[in-house]
This record gives structure tokens, sequence and C-alpha cells, in this order.
């Protein structure tokens, strides 16, 4: 059964006819879903204002706090030997 010119032709008709209107619903189910007007964006009440106490800093308890100790470098060889040599 061979298949003639005008046959293709008309399958390509109908796979292009197929796709455009995949194409089509497609567009039109985005369209629908998208929001219609911007939203506003409300901020929840229970937030506050975020303050920071740098009072603390001045306490008694962090005056007794002493700075970490220089590290000194390290003196040893670094890495590992290789292990594959005999």
């Amino acid at each position: 059964m061979e298949i003639t010119i005008n046959q293709e032709g008309q399958s390509k008709k109908y796979l292009i006819l197929i796709f455009l209107l995949a194409f089509i619903i497609t567009i039109l189910i985005i369209w629908k879903n998208l929001p219609k007007q911007k939203q506003e964006v409300e901020i929840p009440s229970y937030w506050k204002e975020i303050r920071i106490n740098f009072d603390i800093l001045n306490a008694p308890s962090t005056r007794e706090l002493k700075p970490f100790e220089k590290i000194s470098p390290y003196t040893e060889q670094l890495g590992k030997n290789n292990p594959f040599l005999p």
C-alpha cells in the first residue's frame, strides 16, 4: 500500500491542526488561571519592628570575656607521604 503525495499532505495538515489546537487550548488554560489583578501583600500584624539592644555590650558580664589567644603557625611537615612510592 503506497502513500500518495495527496495523502501525505493531508496527514501533515491534520498533524498541524492537532498541534495548533493543543497550543490554543494550553494558552487558554494558562490565561484563565492567571490572576486578574495584582494582589497586594499584607505584612501580618504579629510581626513587629526589630530592635537591637546594644546596651548588652556595656554589661559587666560581657566585660569579663577574654579574647581568644593567637594560634601559632604549624611548624611540622604538612600533608602525607606519597603512598604510591615503594
